[in-house]
């Protein structure tokens, strides 16, 4: 029964072990794109973006969260990973009509370059995104699962010019407040990095912690000495 319940707590730790360095399937990730520091472009802009990985499929969702800019509409969303181009393809988006696009330089970023742009079709209905709506989109990877490093290790686009500086990921925003901005353009652009959220490290660590207690428990509890008959 004790070499069970010790194997039990060593698997339990080496899987902890493993998820942490990396070699588990991907976790969630989740980043927040901020700017436009640029002068003569409206600032305050949020977009969050999270993105859920499961199998060969990765689902984002990009929720604008700028209530200084009520009246603004995503332009389009850039982002890169670390895999080829033509091993990823776009399953489905939510607003219908947004499209996948590969080698792009985003407009309004000042020339940061970036791996993709998800953009909607002009004039089609119901797809815009917005304060109120989000954009919801599915990638499918052509080889293999999605790990956390194909995010993490993306590389970073930087744009010409140094203030607004460097992400994984990008958004360009139209339709801004441009109240207090003198001679302010109505769009500006946001760019951030990924990163995993550290609930997912800390619960991992936490089953390796108690592993390790259960061991240290079973090993005292031998050691101790036998009661006289």
């Amino acid at each position: 029964m004790k070499t069970w319940i010790q194997t039990v707590a060593a698997l339990g730790f080496i899987t902890a072990t493993l998820s942490v360095a990396g070699i588990a399937s991907a976790f969630p990730i989740s980043t927040q794109l901020t700017g436009d520091p640029r002068p003569f472009s409206p600032d305050n802009l949020i977009v969050d973006v999270s993105i859920a990985a499961v199998g060969n499929q990765a689902t984002f969702t990009v929720d604008l969260n700028s209530p200084q800019h009520p009246n603004a509409s995503l332009g389009g969303f850039f982002f890169n990973v670390d895999i080829p181009v033509g091993d990823v393809s776009l399953v489905s988006t939510v607003p219908a009509g947004w499209s996948l696009t590969s080698g792009t330089n985003a407009p309004g970023s000042g020339g940061a370059s970036f791996n993709f742009q998800v953009s909607d079709a002009p004039g089609a209905p119901n797809n815009s995104v917005t304060n109120t709506i989000n954009l919801i989109f599915t990638l499918q990877k052509s080889t293999g699962a999605w790990l956390d490093a194909d995010f993490l290790n993306a590389d970073q686009s930087c744009s010409n010019n140094a203030v607004l500086g460097c992400g994984q990921m990008g958004a360009h925003l139209l339709s801004l407040n441009t109240t207090g901005c003198i001679d302010c353009s109505i769009s500006g652009f946001v760019l951030g990095a990924t990163q995993v959220p550290e609930p997912s490290v800390m619960t991992i660590l936490a089953s390796g912690v108690f592993g390790l207690w259960i061991l240290s428990r079973l090993r005292g509890h031998r050691n101790q000495p036998s009661a006289s008959p």
